[in-house]
């Protein structure tokens, strides 16, 4: 396991310290923890293209523990009144569909579909959200629904690449 897939699996470990210190009410600790995790994110990228040590693995594992994390914080803040849960339910169901898709593409023997621009601006907006609701900040009643209404987007845009992905390989005689 490389350096990156380390930083992407250290992401999924501080998902429990971030849950627990957000559930004990130790805000500025789960800020920090998630300032490291949100960190980690960004290197672990940057490392894998930098030496050009992207690997299968690392395709997979990086937006799962993105989902992991994501997912695991959400459903923390609606528990402690900080989030709505319309928009835990969006962002998470819109990330279980694409896993679900991502995990059948994989099984077909096709290459893991990589994150595309709309994806990771969803992501950023959505990692701000939380770092900020994380801290113990509001943000204006609006925003959530922003931040669902950009989830379901960029949903809807992977949704109609998926039959795509499927039709070209088939075309091409692949199974």
């Amino acid at each position: 396991m490389n350096a990156p897939n380390v930083l992407s699996a250290s992401r999924i470990v501080l998902t429990l310290p971030i849950v627990w210190s957000l559930a004990t009410g130790r805000h500025g600790l789960a800020t920090t923890f998630l300032g490291v995790a949100l960190a980690t994110d960004f290197l672990d990228g940057w490392l894998a293209r930098r030496h050009a040590a992207s690997t299968e693995l690392g395709r997979v594992l990086d937006p799962l523990a993105d989902k992991i994390l994501v997912g695991a914080v959400l459903v923390t803040l609606v528990l402690i009144g900080r989030v709505p849960a319309e928009l835990a339910f969006v962002v998470v169901a819109r990330d279980v569909v694409l896993l679900a898709f991502g995990w059948l593409r994989f099984r077909a023997g096709a290459p893991v579909p990589r994150a595309d621009v709309p994806g990771k601006v969803a992501f950023v907006a959505l990692g701000i959200f939380i770092a900020w609701q994380v801290a113990g900040r509001e943000w204006p009643a609006w925003t959530a629904g922003f931040i669902g209404a950009l989830y379901v987007a960029t949903g809807v845009h992977y949704a109609v690449k998926i039959p795509g992905l499927f039709l070209s390989r088939v075309l091409r005689g692949e199974r």
